[in-house]
Order: structure tokens, then sequence, then C-alpha cells
């Protein structure tokens, strides 16, 4: 960011993986590392357009499809508190979310967004992710287009 006089890497990854990796660090040894992952993702799944939907929009169907994710209790505004393990390494950490869905049946796309830390209270995690679920060129097939974003930074950070 030139405003703060911070660098930037710019990193592509694998082809159809529409992602960047952006990393700043101050001068300073003590400023937070703010990481950003943005990924635009398009997927053909070999299944009609509602049968994808009716997975994708069942908050325990997809955790069930996630190693380490677990979802608890829908609260009352209509979030769920989640928790994900992941492992970097030999390292283990668990990160613990509160995640909203905005889910829309009838055009079959949605949003996703989550706020959390992890279990040490070192690193918050703020993603969003968009999705719609389309009709494949295939008889009985579908599309599904998918944007995410992920913003990661040490708990010194804003």
């Amino acid at each position: 960011d030139p405003r703060r006089g911070t660098k930037t890497q710019h990193r592509q990854w694998s082809p159809g993986l529409a992602s960047h990796l952006l990393l700043w660090r101050p001068e300073t040894r003590s400023s937070p590392i703010h990481i950003v992952i943005e990924i635009s993702e398009r997927v053909e799944v070999p299944a009609a357009p509602r049968i994808v939907w009716d997975v994708l929009s069942d908050p325990r169907a997809v955790v069930d499809c996630m190693p380490g994710a677990k979802l608890g209790d829908r609260l009352e505004d209509g979030s769920y508190d989640t928790t994900m393990t992941v492992k970097f390494g030999p390292a283990k950490v668990t990160f613990r979310a509160k995640v909203a869905l905005e889910l829309d049946g009838t055009a079959m796309s949605g949003r996703v967004s989550s706020r959390g830390r992890d279990d040490q209270g070192g690193t918050r995690v703020k993603t969003t992710m968009t999705f719609k679920v389309v009709a494949g060129q295939a008889p009985g097939s579908s599309v599904v287009r998918c944007r995410a974003a992920a913003r990661s930074c040490s708990a010194r950070c804003g």
C-alpha cells in the first residue's frame, strides 16, 4: 500500500484458480501481517441445478464435506457458531467464527459471511463468499460460480 509505505507481493496460483495473495508489513517488527486471499472459481457438476442447490443451501450438508469443520446450533439471528480446525504442517489451529447465510432459492444464489478468531486469540479472520448455481451445457449438469475473499491479521490489527 503506497500510502502506508508498505510492501505488497502478488502471486498467481494454479491455472483455473483466479487467486492472489497480498502480504504487507510496515517497517516495524511488532506490526501485524495482513493476508488477503481472493478466489473466483467456476465448477462443473454432473448433477441437475436443483440437486446441487439443495446441497449447497444446507449448511449441515456442506459442513459434512469439510474435514475439521463443525456447525453449532442456529442462533436467534439466523447465524451459526462454527469451528474449523486446520493443520499447518505439524501445527494445528482451531478457528471459532460466527457464520451468516443469505440464501435465495429462486435465483439459486447465496452469500456466506463469517467473522472469527483462532483458539489462541492471536489471529482474526473475516470472510465473504457469493455463489450461484446455473444449468450446465450438458443435460442434467450444473455450473457453480463462486467468489470468495478472506482477510486475516493479528489481534493487534484493525
